[in-house]
Parts: C-alpha cells; structure tokens; sequence
C-alpha cells in the first residue's frame, strides 16, 4: 500500500494538506468577508443629533465616489435607509453637532445588534470615509481606523458654512 502511495507521486501526500488548510478557522479569517455599507446623511437630520441619526440610502459619495476594500467580497451589500446607529451596533461621539466643523468618532460593537441575519458577529469596520463642505468639496478617510472605531478630524476654521455632507463605512461580517 505504501508503495502504491509512493508510486502515485507527492500529489497524493498534498492534497489532503490543501484540503484541510482550506477549511480550517484560520484559512477562513484570512479571506475576504461578506460586508455591508451604510452611510449616514447628517444634513438630512434637522437637529443636528447625531445619536438620532439614521442610515440613508447609498449613493456615490462625491468626490470620494463608492466605499470599497479588498477586505470585502463582491458584491458589497449597501444597507438601506432608516437604520439607527443603535441597530448597527454603533454609538457616536461628537462634539455639540455632527453637522458642523466637529471631530467624530463611530465606535462599533463587534457583537452587538445589527439588522439582518446574514451579518453575523464578529463585526469590524474595514473602511470609512466622509465628505467635507468648507470652501470646496473635500473626501476625509478615518483616521485613525481601527477595527472598532472610525474617526473623521475637523478641517478648516470653524464657520457655519463648513459642515459633514456625508459618512460611508464598511462593516466586515463574520471575520
């Protein structure tokens, strides 16, 4: 038997080993995941709350154009409008408006509520961005980005006419 093994060449002896790698947990966490992205609109809240904000519909955000990573299999799934930060697992940190000229932090549970069932947990954020209205139309990236945490630096002078337009995050699902 062992010389039949020896006969059918190393092909015989790798294949398992491909196999199992595939399969094992730590293969699987190394691959791209499935993701949502979401996108919070805060002009489209009046008052200016950020903890009542909810998700609007995905759009093109420009300039920044579509939020993507290599972290995420295609096709990225875009969560629609009218989820609260609450149900994503998300909680806010901002200074006295989320409109205007403000630092901004999103701090994702990983085990915590989201929507649909096809997200399970772990989650982590893999990709944020934000446009910026000041004097022109500027794309802002999380900085620092973590797995749990996406924050957006205030630019410019603090005027009224400097303002958020729109945040974009990617949520990685299950890795």
């Amino acid at each position: 038997m062992m010389r039949a093994a020896a006969a059918a060449g190393i092909g015989a002896w790798t294949a398992p080993f491909i196999v199992e790698s595939l399969t094992s947990p730590a293969a699987a966490a190394t691959g791209p995941c499935a993701c949502y992205r979401v996108q919070f609109d805060p002009q489209d809240n009046d008052n200016g709350d950020c903890a009542s904000m909810q998700t609007s519909s995905v759009g093109g955000v420009s300039p920044c154009g579509t939020l993507t990573s290599p972290s995420c299999l295609t096709p990225i799934t875009n969560l629609g409008s009218g989820n609260s930060l609450a149900s994503l697992g998300l909680s806010i940190t901002v200074g006295s408006s989320c409109v205007n000229d403000n630092n901004i932090t999103f701090t994702l549970n990983p085990t915590g509520s989201f929507p649909t069932t096809s997200c399970p947990s772990p989650r982590r954020i893999v990709a944020a961005q934000a446009v910026y209205n000041g004097d022109n139309t500027t794309c802002v990236q999380a900085s620092p980005l973590t797995t749990t945490t996406a924050s957006f630096a205030k630019l410019g002078s603090q005027d009224n006419d400097t303002e958020w337009v729109a945040f974009q995050l990617l949520i990685a699902c299950g890795c």
